[in-house]
């Protein structure tokens, strides 16, 4: 049985992280995000084509081997919309003319009144527009099949937004039952979901639809702390430790957002910042909340205040505990206290954090790919089963994108292009070099096997330090990944050491894709510096088993033989403000610009002099217009 999940990701069809699935007989075969080819993060407005082709290649299947294709996005929940968006409109054009009214008569008044008249008109053909486009099975296939015509003898079946992410979550956690909660901006309507998923499917138990967003909150928070909402999200997350409780900060919010008994509302605050397609409004939202909060928003690069870093706090807590509290009511619904998190809310470690050390809570699986991305996945376990296959029930690794890495390319193009570098007969060779060069405080490139689906680096696609010495630390984070010296790394760790470092970390347990905080031991907060936040003394970690990883477990059991530490610093292999490296040719551009000074590809290990120049990126990536690295 095959089956081919698919986000499309372009106009109206959740419009971002495009990504295709392929799953044959109830296992993942191929996943493959659309902005790994693109080089531009979440692929906004972009059909997944390369992602689609390159996971059918690597599957070995023609389209017309495909049972079904599943889509990650349903058109009847999409027609629930309409009565808000016209609201929303109808809302907005009347405060406008309210705020004309009192004006004395002018030429400007009458342009003004014209503008708004004509825009009026625009957005409510253009609802009627879509509502067209979008709320139709049949036209939103025919709208896929424009970018995808060899697919239009395939049966296709559409799935709630909100389900998929459901499904992506309880599939992969092993659970027989559990108790899922879905948070994110918007799916079509739906913000925030309760799912009892069991043997006899997924039962719906309750449904937060816009403007209550949790997402769209915290996204219009992290825009006006100057992060960019969307993208700088985890920025606010690492901030909010450094601040503090401010009475005058919770005065001027409280009013407009609420933890309730059964979980949240943040409907007042979020109706002010949506425009008339029930987006939020990046720029409406640094004005609603300047305007509440007294101060004009952050601009990129200013520097972070106290009121910045303490209204950072307020939000993280108040997210913490508005999603504890309707997880708290989901649990109460099922009766079932294993727990499943996924939509892109749940990206937030320190949340996860708070969510697994709930009184409620037996169990937490945290799906890694939470983010719209992960729609795919879900969509075609729903298929799937829906056509009585088996479903995968345990996600070991994310290591999923189709390979793009040979060794005997690699070995030519580096000959061709003059590169020094050293082969080495087996993996546990390199690993004991490499461990040296990072225990020296080399800061190292990791590129192994296939990549890693999902935000976050883990051993396939790495930068690593050392962890015990604070000044590499700040090297990668100013020179080697140019973003700010305060935000925090991670460690990846030998899961069988686990218990002894992290607070509440039981033999037996995982922790393998990044998205939990824990809180370090004591003992060894002194012994590796560079893996912990120094706001509140957490690390987000990634436990490595042999079986699973077994070139990266031989790295860090190499350096632990050295130093006696068994984990590494490791971050994303990745330019600024790019998602992660999937080609070889990326790797080896990205080293070249970065003040790495070693790059592990396979077996080959390939060494930089710190006076060397840096190589420039060819014009239309033509790569025989590599310059050739010289001393």
């Amino acid at each position: 049985m095959r089956v081919l999940g698919l986000n499309p990701g372009f106009g109206g069809f959740n419009f971002h992280d495009p990504s295709v699935c392929v799953v044959r007989n109830g296992s993942i075969i191929a996943m493959a995000e659309e902005e790994r080819f693109l080089r531009k993060k979440s692929a906004p407005g972009c059909f997944p084509a390369n992602a689609l082709r390159s996971c059918i290649e690597f599957a070995q299947i023609d389209v017309a081997d495909l049972d079904q294709i599943a889509v990650g996005y349903d058109p009847l929940q999409w027609q629930q919309r309409l009565p808000l968006e016209f609201g929303v409109t109808s809302r907005r054009t009347k405060e406008a003319l309210e705020v004309c009214e009192g004006e004395p008569f002018s030429p400007d008044k009458i342009v003004r009144l014209r503008k708004w008249s004509v825009d009026t008109i625009e957005h409510y053909v253009d609802i009627v527009g879509r509502s067209m486009r979008f709320s139709d099975v049949d036209t939103c296939k025919n709208r896929i099949l424009e970018h995808w015509p060899d697919a239009a003898e395939t049966p296709f079946r559409f799935y709630r937004h909100h389900l998929c992410h459901a499904a992506s979550a309880h599939f992969c956690s092993g659970f027989p039952s559990s108790t899922v909660v879905v948070i994110d901006g918007v799916g079509e309507i739906d913000c925030a979901t309760i799912w009892r998923a069991d043997q006899n499917g997924f039962t719906l138990i309750d449904s937060q639809k816009l403007p209550n967003s949790m997402g769209y909150f915290y996204a219009a928070f992290t825009e006006y702390l100057g992060f960019e909402g969307f993208h700088g999200e985890g920025k606010l997350m690492a901030l909010a430790p450094y601040g503090c409780p401010n009475r005058q900060i919770w005065d001027m919010v409280s009013g407009l957002i609420e933890v309730t008994e059964s979980g949240f509302d943040v409907s007042h605050l979020v109706r002010e910042m949506l425009d008339y397609r029930l987006m939020l409004d990046l720029k409406r939202a640094r004005s609603v909340l300047s305007s509440i909060l007294g101060s004009p928003p952050r601009g990129p690069g200013q520097p972070l205040t106290d009121f910045y870093r303490s209204l950072a706090w307020h939000v993280q807590d108040f997210l913490e505990h508005g999603v504890a509290a309707y997880a708290r009511h989901a649990v109460q619904a099922t009766s079932i206290n294993q727990v499943c998190l996924a939509g892109g809310v749940a990206l937030n470690c320190k949340l996860n954090m708070t969510l697994r050390e709930q009184d409620f809570v037996n169990a937490l699986f945290v799906q890694p790919v939470a983010s719209d991305a992960g729609l795919s996945m879900g969509a075609a376990f729903l298929a799937t089963r829906d056509l009585g296959g088996p479903v995968r029930e345990r996600l070991d690794h994310l290591a999923l994108m189709p390979s793009q890495y040979n060794e005997e390319e690699v070995a030519s193009l580096l000959s061709e292009w003059l590169w020094p570098f050293d082969t080495f007969v087996s993996a546990e060779a390199l690993a004991e070099q490499v461990a040296r060069d990072l225990s020296n405080g080399e800061i190292v490139m990791w590129y192994q096997g296939r990549s890693e689906v999902g935000p976050r680096a883990l051993g396939q696609r790495s930068i690593l330090a050392d962890p015990r010495d604070l000044n590499v630390r700040d090297k990668v984070n100013v020179k080697v990944k140019m973003r700010e010296a305060w935000r925090p790394f991670g460690p990846s760790i030998l899961e069988e050491f686990a218990p002894e470092v992290l607070e509440g970390f039981v033999a037996g347990d995982r922790a393998p894709y990044m998205v939990q905080a824990y809180r370090m031991k004591p003992v060894w907060q002194d012994k590796v510096p560079a893996v912990i936040h120094s706001g509140d003394g957490t690390t987000r970690p990634h436990t490595v088993r042999a079986d699973l990883q077994p070139e990266y477990a031989s790295l860090l059991s190499a350096f632990h033989r050295l130093t006696g530490i068994p984990m590494l610093l490791n971050t994303s292999l990745n330019g600024r403000g790019e998602p992660l490296v999937e080609t070889f040719i990326e790797a080896l551009r990205n080293f070249a610009s970065s003040a790495a000074s070693v790059l592990a590809v396979g077996r080959f290990l390939i060494r930089k002099s710190r006076t060397a120049r840096q190589i420039v990126d060819p014009p239309n990536d033509d790569l025989k217009l590599l310059k050739t690295w010289k001393e």
